[in-house]
């Protein structure tokens, strides 16, 4: 640990027990981009972060959503800056003028933290920025097979200097089947804070929202 710098928290740890710290100069400024404001694990974990960094450093942070669905938007802006992609492309169907507009609004950066693999989708979208570009996958290979086109893929490959990996499972996919070196990844097991569970008349009134009946055994996968 090195004075003035800090380090993400929550057991950082590599594929096969190698241990890493990720130091972050202070007083810097970090564009963040996720791929929406819904109330979901990757998100959430994004939120988590961002509360993270505006606690204990001095870094103006920027959030870059690939959509807004307008769900935890509001819970964003109370931390930084908020940029709707999706906008700025319906505004602008001209790509030069688009990543212009982008420009102006983000202005310099120190680093790109990517918390989603959609960000290989958008990285020539903001490619002036000229920051380093940090990847936190979540996704395992079913899902970056549907979510990213070749083009996208060898971005994934080429453009991040390092990988904040969810989970072992994860680690291992990238090492295997995008052969991204152990010494680019950090696997940082997964980790929200869930909502405490709601009163027994929230739960009534929820299953009266969503039309289940109150003695309907439910049950949730992700």
């Amino acid at each position: 640990h090195v004075p003035g710098m800090a380090t993400i928290p929550a057991g950082e740890r590599s594929h096969r027990g190698v241990r890493h710290q990720i130091s972050i100069d202070r007083g810097k400024t970090i564009l963040f981009i996720g791929h929406d404001d819904a109330l979901a694990g990757a998100e959430v974990a994004l939120l988590n972060i961002m509360r993270w960094f505006h606690k204990k450093l001095n870094w103006k942070m920027i959030l870059l959503l690939i959509n807004c669905k307008n769900v935890l938007i509001g819970e964003f802006e109370q931390l930084c800056d908020v940029v709707c992609l999706e906008k700025y492309s319906k505004t602008f169907g001209n790509p030069l003028l688009r990543r212009s507009a982008l420009a102006a609004r983000i202005g310099t950066v120190d680093l790109v933290y990517g918390n989603t693999v959609l960000s290989a989708n958008i990285t020539d979208e903001i490619s002036f920025l000229q920051a380093p570009v940090l990847f936190h996958i979540h996704e395992m290979e079913s899902m970056i097979g549907i979510l990213l086109n070749s083009m996208a893929v060898r971005n994934l490959h080429c453009v991040p200097e390092h990988f904040i990996s969810c989970s072992e499972a994860v680690t291992i996919n990238l090492q295997t089947l995008h052969k991204i070196k152990p010494e680019k990844i950090t696997t940082i097991e997964a980790f929200i804070e869930p909502p405490l569970p709601g009163s027994l008349k929230e739960k009534k009134m929820l299953r009266r929202e969503l039309n289940w009946g109150q003695d309907t055994f439910i049950v949730l996968g992700c």
